[in-house]
């Protein structure tokens, strides 16, 4: 499709760093216990302890926290002394020991707009006070404290303030218990990770900060810009401007649902712009690299970024700075700065009718023209009142997922307002997917801007793929109950899922 567009915005860029001092109530998570880098004494950490970190600018201040389990929710600390340099203080975060040392930590996270992006935080400590982050860390066991600059740092109040659901996984309303404890463990594990992903409707704060000089975007990926055909976009012009505040700005173009797409990074620290595949500066070598001479913080720029599928040329301030081709991303939306539905395993742990129902009320208004639903979907988004007028969407595994944990929701609930709201698009997607059925009966992905996997590591898939077809039969499957529930003849319905069963079973 050839569409030209433009936007305009004002947007202060701030990447990498932290400086809220927001006032929130004592951790509820803290650490079970800590140890100084290169050392091997483990220190119970008690209540409300206290860390001193001193260092003399050359040998850094290290201390690694446990929370000995997965937590999440708004990093918090107080710092209740401070002496000399204490401007290169870093927090990091990260779910595994081995890659808390890394770079990047086990970040970014690019693909969400509920939490922090980034995996590491910097604060610029300039006085004793609490400090709290604005936006969420996802799931994390280890906590790394950082000093690197000439200076002492005493914190306490250490820990974060939850998000989500705080009961014990053996006090949940589902429950399960086996002879062999690590059957157990895992089951203990699934039902946290669904506790973990059950965030109240309307409790998150906005993806960006919006001031009285613009959008205030800090430690947050580019999000893809969704309305009814931005996915596949192929021409355009982007322009907004922007005032780097520290370390630089990135934004994507030609973006899938995902993020991904080409990466736009302008480096205020050595003065460059480059271009990478994917989400982040990280994710490739540079398709494209350029210096830009004197490069200011502080100052506003007006960006300008044309793109015609493969030819891509920015501006800065109406001079260009870079034009090259690429062939990674040929049509997409575009970035400055997922919902998922696991039906049953809540039912079967926490319980959790009513994030179930908000997720499917969120995700099934997103429904396109030919029947699938769009999977560019964000948690702070409310629910369309319309379909949209657009035929292509991302994650086609999504769709059918979708189906099924309406069949589920209505076989767990018999809740007869909701098999009624929801019967219809049901049927409208199970006959779009039937429209891409092939001769044989199986499902056919005819384009692989449909194709794109959940697992978001790998490449999009086209044409017969199995795992596509297991999960349409099953859709089908979960489905005809509802479907029967409301007066529906189900009969063709299930005549496509027994071809369907047939010609797995033949050519699969």
């Amino acid at each position: 499709m050839r569409i030209l567009t433009w936007l305009s915005t004002a947007i202060l860029v701030q990447l990498g760093k932290c400086l809220d001092t927001i006032p929130r109530p004592s951790p509820f998570y803290q650490p079970l216990k800590y140890t100084a880098e290169n050392k091997s004494d483990v220190i119970p950490a008690g209540k409300n302890s206290s860390l001193t970190l001193t260092s003399d600018g050359i040998t850094p201040a290290v201390v690694i926290l446990d929370y000995g389990k997965d937590v999440e929710g708004y990093a918090t600390f107080t710092v209740t002394l401070r002496q000399g340099d204490t401007s290169g203080f870093e927090v990091s975060y990260s779910e595994t020991r081995a890659l808390l040392d890394s770079s990047v930590s086990d970040g970014p996270l690019t693909l969400s707009a509920a939490m922090d992006s980034y995996r590491i935080n910097q604060y610029n400590i300039s006085d004793e006070s609490a400090y709290s982050n604005r936006l969420i860390q996802g799931g994390l066991r280890y906590q790394k404290f950082n000093l690197s600059t000439a200076g002492d740092l005493q914190i306490s109040n250490i820990g974060f303030i939850p998000t989500v659901s705080t009961t014990p996984v053996t006090s949940l309303p589902g429950s399960f218990e086996c002879s062999d404890q690590r059957l157990t463990r895992i089951w203990q594990t699934g039902a946290r990770t669904i506790q973990l992903s059950e965030i109240p409707a309307r409790s998150l704060p906005d993806f960006w900060e919006l001031t009285s000089e613009g959008a205030f975007v800090k430690n947050a990926a580019p999000q893809p810009y969704f309305n009814d055909l931005a996915l596949s976009l192929t021409e355009y012009q982007l322009e907004f401007w922007a005032k780097p505040i520290k370390g630089g700005f990135g934004f994507t173009l030609l973006s899938d649902t995902l993020g991904s797409g080409i990466y736009l990074f302008v480096n205020a620290a050595n003065s460059s712009v480059s271009a990478h595949a994917g989400s982040t500066e990280m994710d490739s070598p540079p398709l494209a690299l350029a210096e830009l001479g004197t490069f200011p913080l502080n100052g506003w720029y007006q960006i300008t970024a044309l793109v015609n599928i493969t030819e891509i040329s920015v501006a800065i301030g109406g001079k260009s700075v870079l034009q090259f081709s690429q062939t990674s991303s040929f049509a997409g939306s575009f970035g400055l700065g997922d919902v998922h539905i696991s039906s049953g395993p809540s039912f079967a742990s926490t319980g959790g009718r009513e994030f179930i129902n908000g997720a499917i009320d969120l995700i099934g208004s997103f429904q396109l023209l030919p029947g699938f639903f769009a999977s560019a979907v964000k948690i702070q988004q409310p629910p369309r009142t319309s379909i949209i007028q657009a035929n292509m969407t991302g994650l086609i595994g999504y769709s059918f997922d979708l189906v099924a944990a309406m069949g589920e929701y209505h076989r767990m609930t018999g809740d007869v307002t909701f098999t009624h709201k929801w019967a219809p698009k049901i049927m409208h997607m199970l006959d779009g997917a039937d429209s891409q059925a092939l001769s044989n009966g199986l499902f056919n992905v005819s384009s692989s801007i449909l194709g794109g996997d959940w697992n978001y590591y790998d490449p999009a898939q086209i044409g017969v793929v199995t795992k596509f077809n297991a999960i349409y039969t099953y859709s089908i499957q979960q489905s005809l109950s509802l479907l029967s529930a409301v007066g529906v003849d189900t009969a063709r319905y299930q005549a496509r899922l027994d071809a369907l069963r047939r010609a797995i079973d033949e050519h699969l």
